[in-house]
């Protein structure tokens, strides 16, 4: 398919935004809906992606009456989550395909509220190069960072040696950024999962990239925040 067809074919909910918000959290609970610029990452999140014309319907999944309330106050979809795969324990194989499952569409972008920075503008970029990508033979957009440090395991160096100062040549290792996974509905139905062995990694940057997963990190989105509305 051209890709000029394939982009202008984005229309008719062929993608829906997927903002799973469940109400457990291994680390921090009710992370979802933290103040942040005088809302919270749910209602952040949400606010940013409907001001994304390349998206046709953003659907809330959880299993919390308190967000799924705040999803109908933005008016945007629900879907009540079963307690089920709502646990800490469940198997996220389980969720993909109960998800792809039930929502109608040829592709589903995962938008997770941990990434406060990624704005509409990003999302409407990631959308046109995950189309792009398709006719290059990926199966899936990431985002990642980059990692432009010395990195080992218990083994040893993985993208240095003892030897060599200068890693500009060793291979490129990634940290997945859980911000936005994007694929054909159907492939995440079949891998049970949000992307595929060949996805197109985007590396946004430290700040656009930067996830909440604890009260540190938390701490460090409010200072970015308040810093870059000075």
């Amino acid at each position: 398919m051209p890709v000029l067809n394939a982009l202008n074919s984005i229309t008719m909910k062929n993608i829906i935004a997927i903002i799973p918000a469940r109400k457990a959290d291994s680390f921090f609970p009710d992370k979802n809906i933290l103040p942040i610029g005088g809302t919270n990452l749910l209602a952040n999140k949400i606010l940013q992606l409907k001001s994304v014309s390349l998206i046709d319907e953003i659907v809330v999944s959880s299993d919390c009456e308190d967000y799924l309330q705040i999803a109908k106050q933005h008016g945007v979809s629900i879907d009540l989550r079963p307690s089920a795969l709502s646990l800490i324990e469940t198997d996220f194989g389980d969720l993909i395909k109960y998800l792809a499952s039930k929502l109608n569409c040829s592709h589903l972008m995962w938008s997770p509220v941990i990434t406060p920075f990624i704005n509409a503008i990003d999302y409407s970029s990631l959308i046109k190069t995950y189309f792009n990508s398709l006719n290059e033979g990926y199966d899936s957009l990431i985002t990642v960072n980059r990692l432009r440090r010395n990195v080992l395991d218990d083994n040893g160096p993985l993208n240095f040696t003892f030897s060599k100062s200068d890693f500009r040549n060793f291979p490129e290792i990634y940290e997945f950024v859980n911000g936005v996974s994007i694929a054909k509905r159907s492939d995440m139905l079949n891998w049970k999962y949000n992307w595929g062995k060949n996805p197109i990694k985007i590396d946004l940057g430290k700040i656009k990239s930067f996830d909440i997963c604890n009260l540190e990190d938390y701490k460090i989105a409010q200072a970015i925040y308040n810093l870059a509305n000075e």
